[in-house]
Order: C-alpha cells, then structure tokens, then sequence
C-alpha cells in the first residue's frame, strides 16, 4: 500500500495512527519502507516507543531486530517484555480486539496472543515450554490456543488429535476452522465427512460449495465414477453423493 502511494518519506498521518492503534499489517509495512529508505533508527525509535506504551507486537518485532544487530541482552528483555504481555489475559484480549477490529470478518491472518506466545517461545529456544503452554491454554478452553494447538499436531503429521483439536475449536464457535476440518477428512479419504464441513463453511461464508471443491476432492481419491455421477446429480443436502435418479416422461 505505501509503496503504490509511491511517498517513501511523506507517510500520512491516518496511516500512522492505523498502525500505532492495532493494525499489525500497517506497521510492517511502515517499518519495511523507514528501512529501505535509509531511516532504520527511526524505524526502531518507533517501534520501541509502542511497545513502551504496551503493544506486544512492537515488543516482538524490537527483539527480533535487536537479536539480529548482535543486541542479544536486549533483544531478551523486549522477548520477555512481550511474553508477559501476551501471557496477561485482560492484556491480550485488548491487543486481539484491536487488531480483529482492523480486518475485515471473513479475514483470519492469525495473529493471536496464543500463537504468539508460542512464536516467542520457539524464538528463544523453548521448544518444550511452547508445546507445554499452548496445550494448557487449549485444554482451559481457550479458543485461539486450540486451533493453534490442532494446526501444530497437524503440521507435526498428527492427524487424528489435529482433527480433535480442530473440532473442539469449531464446537466452541470458531467458523475459521471449518475448512480446516474439510481438508484434513480429504486428507484421510473421508470425502462425504469433508464435502460436508466444507458445506458448512460455505454457508457460513454466505456462498455456494464450489463445484470445483467436490470434483478434486473426489479426483484425489481416484473416484472418477463418483465424480461423474456428482457431475450429473449433484449432491443432498446432508452432503452425500446424490442418487442416480431418472426423469420421468410427461404424462399424455
């Protein structure tokens, strides 16, 4: 956005109060053009003066920037800055409002305070303690920790508790999920369970199931009757593979 407005030194003001107020995607971008133009100290006096004033992601992002100019004692104090930040409850659910307020409804870039967290974890090199908090967090009912929580199983190639996770996740009322759940059932050759979920999320998001969707579901199991049949009578309500059915010959 700020590169098209071709402005490298005249950044709006509106843009400024858009990142210093929860827009995420607007202060890197801001911090990515104050570099590129030559102005990195200004990038970093910036950043530092916002998380002073609490946000956790400039906290990160300073650390991040500090560790890699060697600044390691400093970068540590900014990770734990932001790690008890997000770890504060009242704290993050501000943090998450704000940004969520910032995107349009339909638009999940996941930046949350449990993803975070585990972000900072791994960053600093405890691996163990990530695992260990973002599951704690998924089992007292956090809503963000759990998807979290199912995306690491399943990146670590565990597809049932992945599954688990991603469902408990959609019963407590988080539709980001649902297509989530639609890929991993593909996945496991369980396609009317996943054109079903994959309903599910169409509707939620207000259009029809791609036809396309159903056909390559259908074609990554070798289902090629499946797919010509699906061509021809659709499917039921419920999601299923509809049943042949013939015409009937108007009445003389």
């Amino acid at each position: 956005m700020l590169k098209e407005a071709g402005r490298p030194g005249d950044i709006p003001s509106w843009v400024w109060e858009s990142a210093e107020t929860g827009d995420v995607v607007t202060m890197m971008e801001i911090i990515e053009l104050l570099d590129e133009t030559g102005k990195s100290d200004d990038a970093s006096a910036w950043l530092r003066g916002l998380g002073e004033r609490g946000d956790p992601m400039a906290m990160y992002v300073t650390a991040r920037r500090l560790r890699k100019t060697g600044r390691t004692e400093e970068a540590e104090y900014w990770f734990q800055r932001a790690l008890a930040c997000l770890q504060n409850a009242e704290s993050a659910r501000t943090w998450e409002r704000r940004w969520a307020e910032r995107l349009p409804h339909d638009v999940d870039f996941g930046f949350t305070a449990p993803n975070m967290v585990v972000e900072i974890l791994q960053e600093i090199g405890l691996d163990d303690e990530a695992d260990a908090w973002i599951r704690d967090r998924a089992e007292a009912g956090d809503r963000a920790a759990t998807k979290e929580l199912a995306k690491r199983l399943r990146k670590a190639g565990n597809i049932p508790k992945a599954l688990a996770w991603y469902q408990q996740a959609a019963e407590a009322g988080d539709h980001s999920v649902l297509t989530d759940i639609a890929d991993v059932l593909g996945g496991m050759s369980r396609l009317e369970e996943a054109i079903a979920w994959h309903q599910r999320a169409a509707e939620r998001q207000g259009h029809s199931l791609s036809t396309y969707c159903v056909i390559s579901l259908l074609e990554r199991a070798g289902r090629l009757e499946d797919v010509r049949r699906f061509k021809q009578y659709g499917l039921e309500p419920d999601g299923s593979l509809a049943a042949p059915w013939e015409t009937m010959p108007p009445a003389l």
